[in-house]
C-alpha cells in the first residue's frame, strides 16, 4: 500500500512506502518455490509410477528390509573400535589362517611361552598343584604348614629391590597386620553394623580430597587398589560424560599410562584416545591438547608413569584445560 501527496507544488506527486518488507522478500523467493514445487510433483508421480508394478506387501517387506540394512550398516561402521581397526585384527586373523604364515607365527608364540616357562619364577615350582577340595577338612596346624610352604616359594623381596611391587619397612608392617587383623571381620556394606568403619572411610577420603584442594563439595570411597581406583574414576567421567550428552566419551591417554584405562574403557564403552610421549618420554603435551575433542571425558597424567618412571608435565596439562575451559568451548566436560 502506498499514498501520494496531492500538492500542487513543484515536488508533489512524492510516495510514501507503507508494504511489509518481510512480505516483499518472500515474493522474491515465489519463482523458487514453484520450480521446487514442479520438482517434487515431478518426483512424486515418478515414484507413484514405477510403484504401480508392485504389489503393497512387497512395497512393506522392502521398506523393512533397507530400514534393517541402513540400521544394521550404521552400527557396523559407527562403533567404538575405529573401523579400519577392526579391518587390520581381521586382516591379521586370515594372516594366521595361512599355512605358511600361520605356522611361523605360531612357532614365534611358542617360543615366547618357552621363554616364560624358563625364567618366571612362578612356572619354576616343582610341586604338584591341588585341583580339588580334599576329602577331608584339614586341622590348623596343616593349613598353617602349606601357607608356610607357599610362603618359602616367594622371591627375595624383602632388600626392597622389587620394583613396583612391595615396600618393606618392619615396623610398618607389624602395623599393618595389626590393622587388618582388627577389621578382618568387618564389612562396609552394613554401616549401622560397623560404624568404626564407616568413619574410618570417611576419614581417609578427606584427607585425600584435602590432599588434592577437593574443596567441602568432593567426594571418593576406598578402593581395594589401583586398578579398582582407576576404574571407579573412569566410570564417574564416564557417567559425567553421559548426563552432558556425549554418546561416545573417550580419554585421552598417554601410551605410557596404566594399562587399566584399557580395561576401563573396555568395560565403560569408552574410547581410548592415545597420546605420544616426548624425548623425555612424558606427554607431549601438544599432541594432548589436539587430541582433545567433543567427546573427551578426561585427560589422563601420570605420577609416575609405570614404564619408567618419569611424572608427566601435569601443570602444563591442566593450564590446557583451563585455556579450553571457556562458555564457547565445544567440549561439555571442559566447561
Amino acid at each position: 500500500m502506498s499514498t501520494q501527496c496531492h500538492c500542487q507544488g513543484p515536488l508533489c506527486s512524492v510516495g510514501i512506502g507503507t508494504g511489509n518488507p518481510k512480505s516483499k522478500r518472500l515474493k522474491n523467493f515465489e519463482l523458487y518455490f514453484e520450480i521446487l514445487k514442479a520438482y517434487s510433483t515431478k518426483a512424486k508421480n515418478y515414484v507413484n509410477g514405477y510403484c504401480t508394478k508392485y504389489e503393497p506387501w512387497q512395497l512393506i517387506a522392502w521398506s523393512v528390509l533397507w530400514t534393517l540394512l541402513i540400521v544394521w550398516a550404521y552400527r557396523f561402521i559407527f562403533q567404538l573400535e575405529t573401523l579400519w581397526s577392526r579391518f587390520k585384527k581381521k586382516l591379521f586373523r586370515l594372516v594366521r589362517k595361512m599355512p605358511f604364515l600361520g605356522n611361523k607365527i605360531q612357532k614365534e608364540l611358542d617360543k615366547i611361552t618357552e621363554d616364560l616357562g624358563k625364567h618366571l619364577q612362578y612356572l619354576k615350582v616343582d610341586k604338584d598343584y591341588v585341583k580339588a577340595l580334599p576329602a577331608q577338612d584339614l586341622s590348623t596346624t596343616a593349613v598353617l604348614e602349606r601357607l608356610k610352604e607357599y610362603s618359602s616359594m616367594d622371591g627375595i623381596w624383602q632388600e626392597g629391590k622389587a620394583s613396583g611391587a612391595v615396600y618393606r619397612e618392619e615396623k610398618l608392617m607389624e602395623l599393618l597386620v595389626q590393622a587388618y587383623g582388627n577389621f578382618a571381620w568387618s564389612n562396609p556394606l552394613h554401616p549401622d553394623i560397623f560404624p568404626g568403619l564407616s568413619k574410618l572411610e570417611a576419614e581417609i577420603v578427606r584427607m585425600a580430597c584435602s590432599l588434592f584442594n577437593g574443596g567441602p563439595d568432593s567426594c571418593g570411597c576406598v578402593t581395594s587398589g589401583g586398578t579398582e581406583s582407576i576404574l571407579m574414576a573412569c566410570k564417574a567421567y564416564r557417567d559425567l560424560a553421559l548426563e552432558k550428552g556425549i554418546k561416545t566419551p573417550e580419554i585421552v591417554v598417554p601410551v605410557s599410562a596404566h594399562a587399566a584405562f584399557d580395561k576401563a574403557a573396555s568395560y565403560f564403552g569408552m574410547k581410548m584416545v592415545r597420546v605420544p610421549p616426548n624425548k623425555m618420554m612424558e606427554v607431549n603435551v601438544w599432541a594432548m591438547r589436539r587430541a582433545i575433542s567433543k567427546n573427551t571425558a578426561m585427560l589422563v597424567c601420570s605420577a609416575p608413569q609405570f614404564p619408567h618412571g618419569v611424572t608427566d608435565p601435569i601443570p602444563e596439562v591442566a593450564k590446557v584445560m583451563r585455556e579450553l575451559a571457556h562458555p564457547g568451548s565445544q567440549n561439555e566436560i571442559l566447561k
